[in-house]
């Protein structure tokens, strides 16, 4: 009997196809976790917008509820295009002048921002410069007034840097609507 030595190991043929599929399985595991990556920021950058836009409609909302005015002398006011104001009550109990009032604005501005202003006497001028900013890249918007109703569309993008260009992926856009009613005194 002729025992030949057996070879142990690999050649270099068997070495470098084991080297390429190793690589390919590593560009394949590199490109879907990328693309997970950008997937997950333009979720990110979607949701961020959707929470700011939702928390601005919670904070109209109540605002508007709480309006009080009669219809003479309406609590809810709207200036097209921009401004929308609000009477609130500051007491508990309400009374049947509404010398006591404030009103709140929220004001859509011409640099894409939407300020809520709350006047600290009860003339209800509002100074923008103390204003709240509680928007910023405020692409458009629309203000639309019925009776004792108003409907409010906001359009928020990501990023508004000058010549900025929407991108689902890198900029997202954000279309919001909501509708607003509040409750007219009977004094």
């Amino acid at each position: 009997m002729n025992f030949a030595p057996q070879k142990k190991g690999l050649t270099l043929s068997e070495l470098l196809t084991a080297t390429v599929l190793v690589s390919v399985i590593l560009l394949g595991v590199m490109g879907f976790s990328l693309t997970l990556q950008r997937f997950q920021s333009t979720q990110q950058r979607s949701s961020i917008l959707r929470i700011r836009a939702d928390s601005v409609f919670a904070d109209m909302s109540r605002n508007v509820y709480r309006a009080i005015g009669s219809k003479l002398d309406k609590g809810l006011q709207v200036f097209p295009p921009s401004k929308l104001t609000v009477r609130v009550d500051r007491n508990p109990t309400p009374t049947p002048t509404y010398a006591d009032d404030t009103w709140i604005t929220y004001w859509f501005t011409n640099d894409h921002r939407l300020l809520r202003c709350i006047p600290s006497d009860n003339t209800g001028v509002c100074n923008l410069a103390t204003a709240e900013v509680l928007l910023d890249n405020v692409e458009a918007y629309n203000i639309v007034q019925q009776q004792n109703a108003v409907s409010v569309t906001i359009t928020l993008v990501y990023d508004m840097s000058p010549g900025y260009v929407v991108d689902i992926m890198k900029n997202p856009r954000y279309t919001s609507s909501g509708g607003f009613s509040c409750v007219l005194s009977s004094f």
